[in-house]
């Protein structure tokens, strides 16, 4: 198995990143481009969905996901979930536990949104415009070792030259704000 460890310099530009997506992701939960349940928002159970891959490159040792918010004010996006050294399947299961490391498949949840785990949609009850949710998938020629701490930014860096395929699905979330659960956090 290939690695990818702690370098000693400063890491380069993000030139090996794929322009196009190459991996079908699709998700029994929602559909590309409409809503997110509930089950799977701050709202709801707060779990991750399951996610489906196709195309899924030979040569695949492990794959990674974020999750980030694309519409909050102020900022590019907001990252929701990092996670990588996912096992190099067609299927992430639902419901990805709430730690750090996931010894059952040797995963590791980096830092997003303040935690180590996934955390889905829960925009401010003041917000009514919906937000876009997107899950990006990685396929990848190695099996990461870096920092728990890790953030998006960082992770995109480690998998530059290693990265395989990129699929996406995107997913939508509003408020569903009514008087009667205005009292709600």
């Amino acid at each position: 198995m290939k690695y990818v460890g702690f370098p000693d310099k400063m890491m380069g530009p993000l030139d090996q990143i794929p322009a196009e997506d190459t991996l079908a992701i699709t998700s029994p939960a929602f559909k590309d481009g409409e809503y997110i349940p509930k089950k799977y928002t701050g709202r709801g159970e707060d779990i991750s969905p399951e996610l489906n891959i196709d195309r899924l490159p030979a040569g695949t040792l492990s794959l990674a996901v974020t999750m980030d918010d694309l519409d909050v004010p102020m900022s590019k996006i907001f990252p929701h979930w990092v996670i990588w050294n996912l096992p190099a399947e067609t299927t992430i299961p639902e419901n990805i536990p709430s730690k750090t490391k996931i010894p059952e498949t040797g995963a590791v949840q980096g830092m997003a949104y303040g935690e180590h785990c996934y955390r889905g949609p829960k925009i401010p009850r003041f917000m009514k415009k919906p937000h876009r949710y997107v899950f990006t998938v990685y396929a990848l020629d190695t099996i990461l070792d870096i920092y728990i701490d890790t953030m998006e930014r960082d992770l995109l860096h480690w998998m530059n030259g290693h990265i395989l395929g990129r699929g996406r699905i995107t997913g939508l979330y509003q408020n569903d704000w009514t008087e009667e659960n205005s009292s709600e956090s």
